[in-house]
């Protein structure tokens, strides 16, 4: 269910639940949540809509330290100024959820430094701790007369708890969807905060509704994916339903088409039904406010349109060739050593030859099914993570 939020709102507490996605205060939105300024980087009527709702959940996507040794990994290390916490509180969050890929950027200390400061300011966490059995912990609140189940999981990256060092939960399907089953039997309606799929991509990859799907299939009741900082579309799964891609939340980091929109998830609890809505944001000249008009309009059709063709499984299947595909030269370039010779002049030779005869050159057929073997096959794929990881 798709709604635009009017003019006129009540100010009455609703028994309802906010969830917003990614929320970074970097650049001059450092400085508004530090000096408790927020009302600059985020539009006040957001801060009365917040205020509408009994709970506010956001995705902390990155730690709150000031640590400066930052681990080894791919992509940007990302950290929030632990002042940051002021603007927080004023924007009334009572629970984030840590399971991303950035959480573990400035180590196990960047993260304790989290966890502290959260539980000093009372504010509730899920989806990261000291060890995988204290990551995999959910939160649970009662609210309209139900008892509500919080669980976060990511996708494997830099940021994985295991059984002897700290950070975020990775979902397991070997064991997580065990997890989600034992979860359902102590509440009465279960969400999961999934931080996966693939950035900048507005549909789910196949891989991606099969895990969400047997999420449903185990007790979920709602599950949001947050990572890949852009609005996606939704699917509705038995009695469940499935967000594939909320957007951001607040995160000035750049400034494009997928970056600067986003949903609030809005969950109300009655007697008779649970209504999820989803409400757009936008970010218009790097202050987030409520999408309205032609905008909201807009961006709700072009939801409302991808969530339609989702519904043929077929069009997912296809659709996520294509955009990988796309990607072909980004992904042949890593294994040529990301930025050595081989891989500038493979980038070179991708410019002016047909992509399959640069393929030739570099990667010859047999070379191609060794790399696919290595990736498909299970033993072979541990293998190679064991010998990465004794790399490190």
């Amino acid at each position: 269910m798709v709604k635009i939020v009017g003019d006129n709102m009540d100010t009455q507490i609703k028994e309802s639940m906010i969830i917003v996605g990614d929320l970074v205060p970097i650049n001059e939105d450092e400085k508004n949540f530090i000096s408790g300024s927020i009302e600059s980087s985020i539009d006040e009527e957001i801060m009365e809509f917040f205020k509408m709702s009994k709970y506010r959940i956001c995705n902390l996507e990155a730690p709150l330290t000031k640590e400066d040794k930052y681990i080894s990994k791919c992509g940007p290390n990302l950290k929030i100024n632990p002042d940051c916490i002021v603007g927080l509180k004023k924007l009334k969050i009572d629970m984030v959820t840590l399971a991303n890929n950035h959480i573990l950027d400035y180590g196990e200390k960047g993260l304790k430094d989290t966890i502290e400061l959260l539980d000093r300011n009372r504010i509730a966490y899920c989806g990261a701790g000291k060890d995988l059995l204290e990551s995999e912990k959910p939160l649970f609140f009662i609210i309209g007369g139900k008892k509500v189940g919080i669980f976060c999981c990511a996708e494997s990256e830099f940021s994985i708890a295991t059984e002897e060092s700290a950070g975020a939960y990775g979902f397991d399907p070997l064991y997580t969807l065990d997890v989600i089953s034992d979860i359902k039997k102590q509440c009465d309606y279960l969400i999961i905060l999934h931080h996966g799929g693939k950035e900048f991509y507005r549909y789910p990859s196949p891989e991606l509704v099969k895990t969400c799907t047997r999420m449903v299939d185990k007790g979920a009741n709602l599950v949001i994916c947050q990572h890949s900082h852009c609005i996606g579309c939704e699917m509705d799964y038995k009695s469940a339903k499935i967000i594939y891609g909320q957007g951001n939340f607040l995160f000035n980091r750049k400034h494009d088409e997928f970056w600067d929109s986003g949903l609030i998830v809005k969950v109300s609890f009655n007697d008779k039904d649970t209504v999820v809505e989803t409400v757009p944001i936008i970010n218009k000249l790097g202050k987030i406010q409520l999408a309205k008009g032609n905008v909201a309009k807009k961006i709700l059709s072009d939801y409302q349109k991808r969530s339609s063709q989702i519904e043929n499984s077929k069009f997912i299947y296809k659709n996520f060739v294509e955009f990988a595909k796309s990607k072909k030269c980004e992904y042949y370039k890593a294994f040529l050593g990301g930025n050595t010779l081989g891989a500038y002049v493979y980038r070179a030779l991708n410019r002016i030859l047909p992509s399959r005869k640069n393929e030739d050159i570099f990667f010859k057929a047999e070379v191609k099914k060794e790399i696919y073997n290595y990736i498909l096959c299970e033993a072979h794929r541990e293998v190679l993570l064991a010998i990465l990881n004794d790399e490190e």
